[in-house]
C-alpha cells in the first residue's frame, strides 16, 4: 500500500493521495496499538502463571494436603498431523480429604487409586508464548516514522508549488476537495507531533498550510 502511495505521488492526484496517506497512517497506528496490547497481555500471562502455582498450593491445603497430580493434555492434531489449539494443564486430586489420616498412619504400602469419573478436577489453561511481537512492533514503528518523514517532504514540496494549481476557474472543485483533506492534515500534524516531536520544520509547514488554506478558501466557498 505504501509503495503504491509513493507511485501515486508522481501523478497530479493530490487530493486522493493525501486521503490515502492519512487512512494508511491511521491503520498502521491501530495495528501498533493492537500489537502493544498483545505484548502487555503476554506479560500478564506470566504473572498469571505464578498466581496459578499459588492457587495449586492453596487448593492442596484446603483439601488437607490430599495427593494431587498435574497432567498435560496434548494438543489435538488435524488430518495432516499439525497441532492445533492450546495446551491445557489438569490438576487432579487423588484422594478425598476423609481418607488422608488412614494413609498417613498406615504401615502398609498404599497404592494410589486410578482415576475415577467422580474425581474433582480443576482445569487450568496457559497461553502459548507469542513470538515475534516485539520485532513486528519495532518494524511497524520504523515504517510509521519513515512514512511520516516521506509525507512531510511531499507536503513541503506541494505547498511550495501551490499543489500545482493555477488560477483557472475549472480548478475550483479540485481545490475544494483538497482543502477538505488539508484540514485533516492539520489535525494529523497536531496529533502526530506534540511536545518534543515539534521542531522548526513542523512549525514552518503549519504556517505554509494555514497560508494555503487562507489563500484558497474563497475559491472553495465560491464553488459551493
Amino acid at each position: 500500500m505504501f509503495g503504491e502511495l509513493c507511485e501515486l505521488s508522481k501523478k497530479d492526484t493530490h487530493g486522493p493521495l493525501v486521503e490515502q496517506f492519512l487512512n494508511i497512517h491511521e491503520s498502521m497506528k491501530k495495528a501498533s496499538a493492537d500489537i502493544n496490547t498483545l505484548i502487555h497481555s503476554k506479560k500478564s500471562d506470566a504473572k498469571d502463571s505464578k498466581r496459578d502455582a499459588s492457587l495449586w498450593v492453596q487448593a492442596a491445603v484446603e483439601t488437607n494436603l490430599s495427593k494431587f497430580s498435574l497432567y498435560t493434555h496434548e494438543e489435538e492434531k488435524d488430518e495432516k498431523g499439525i497441532k492445533k489449539g492450546e495446551n491445557f494443564h489438569y490438576l487432579v486430586i487423588e484422594n478425598p480429604p476423609q481418607k488422608i489420616e488412614t494413609e498417613h498412619y498406615s504401615t502398609k504400602k498404599v497404592t494410589a487409586p486410578k482415576a475415577k469419573s467422580s474425581r474433582s478436577r480443576q482445569l487450568l489453561s496457559t497461553t502459548k508464548p507469542k513470538s515475534g511481537l516485539r520485532d513486528a512492533d519495532n518494524l511497524l514503528e520504523k515504517l510509521i516514522s519513515f512514512s511520516r518523514a516521506w509525507f512531510l517532504d511531499y507536503l513541503e514540496d506541494s505547498l511550495n508549488n501551490g499543489f500545482g494549481f493555477g488560477l483557472r476557474s475549472d480548478e475550483s472543485s479540485q481545490i475544494a476537495v483538497l482543502l477538505g483533506q488539508l484540514k485533516r492534515v492539520n489535525q494529523w500534524m497536531e496529533d502526530a507531533f506534540r511536545g518534543d516531536c515539534v521542531d522548526d520544520k513542523i512549525e514552518k509547514l503549519r504556517k505554509k498550510l494555514y497560508r494555503f488554506l487562507l489563500d484558497h478558501v474563497d475559491s472553495a466557498v465560491s464553488h459551493r
